[in-house]
């Protein structure tokens, strides 16, 4: 086994002048009306950075500003990502994800707040199958990218934190607070690699289970009722993105990640609770037509679903008139192709 990208020891100071120095870039485009980051910078050096760039609905020039960032941020930025966000779409952004957000520049907004349990379920089934998916390609190195698993780790602690919400039993907690130390600890214990390969062994354990659990909670919860004949053998593939295969319960086998067949319900009721270009390429992302009708789905849950999709849907239309291909919020990958 062979490591790369080490993390370097840093301060916080070094964030605060790549926060700067985006801002300077920033000014320069007339389309821009505020800079955020998002998240928060809790262990210099193997925090990443993420920006949220808010535009106007009609851009006048090419918003590259990718390209034209000082060295030193695209090297901070890590595994970080560059968010592009239209006037019509700023106040729920919040409605994917809730980011912590502090503003850097331009205008400031009021965000809408999106709380509650279906949109926890909406974020656990939109990233605990993508994390388990990166993890397991990541496991299967040889050459392990150490800053990269250090992200993939923290990421993973925010769906399992999401499941023992849900369930209110706290089965994780544990966990993120070792993944925390680690992270903490990094430049100070001998044994961080070693703890590092430690954990990275257990979360792949963990989200499997996590994943399981929260499919049965909620069928038990009449979340979603139906029987899982019809999905067994389907798959899920995005050409630059994951691949699934559906089952009862999460496993590897033969080189293939199978996840319970929930998620390919979830997957299903995303795709038909729109008529855009997302809904289009979800579709196709399936080997079979996977009717969600044939399923009962909890009410509250679908509708929460179809206003996410709407949400992602009226940003990619965004993108698409203003020929933007990076930066497209939890579905980016669509735009590769």
């Amino acid at each position: 086994m062979s490591y790369v990208n080490l993390p370097k020891k840093t301060g916080y100071e070094v964030y605060r002048v790549c926060e700067e120095e985006f801002v300077e870039t920033a000014r320069k485009y007339a389309d821009i009306l505020a800079v955020y980051s998002g998240g928060t910078v809790k262990h210099p050096g193997i925090s990443d950075l993420d920006f949220i760039v808010f535009l106007k609905n009609q851009l006048s020039v090419r918003m590259d500003i990718e390209n034209r960032l000082p060295q030193k941020v695209v090297k901070m930025l890590k595994g970080g990502t560059i968010l592009k966000i239209n006037e019509r779409n700023i106040r729920d952004i919040q409605i994917i994800d809730p980011l912590p957000l502090k503003h850097l520049y331009g205008d400031k907004y009021v965000f809408r707040r999106y709380d509650g349990t279906t949109f926890s379920i909406c974020r656990i089934l939109d990233w605990l199958p993508e994390r388990i998916f990166s993890l397991w390609q990541y496991v299967s190195q040889d050459r392990r990218d150490v800053s990269r698993g250090l992200l993939l780790l923290k990421s993973l602690t925010v769906s399992l934190d999401l499941v023992d919400q849900l369930k209110g039993d706290g089965a994780y907690a544990a966990y993120h607070e070792e993944v925390h130390s680690l992270r903490r600890l990094w430049f100070v214990s001998e044994k961080s690699l070693e703890n590092f390969n430690i954990l990275l062994k257990r979360g792949m354990c963990l989200a499997q289970e996590a994943l399981d659990s929260i499919s049965l909670w909620l069928v038990d919860q009449k979340y979603i009722s139906g029987s899982p004949e019809f999905i067994k053998g389907a798959v899920f593939d995005i050409p630059s993105g994951p691949t699934f295969h559906f089952d009862q319960k999460t496993h590897i086998v033969r080189s293939r990640l199978y996840i319970p067949w929930v998620v390919a319900i979830f997957l299903a009721q995303q795709a038909q609770s729109g008529k855009g270009y997302l809904s289009m390429r979800l579709k196709k992302s399936f080997d079979t037509i996977i009717d969600a009708n044939q399923y009962d789905i909890n009410w509250a849950f679908a509708n929460t679903i179809t206003k996410r999709i709407a949400y992602v849907e009226s940003l990619i239309k965004f993108f698409h008139d203003n020929g933007l291909s990076r930066g497209l919020l939890k579905y980016g990958w669509y735009l590769k192709d």
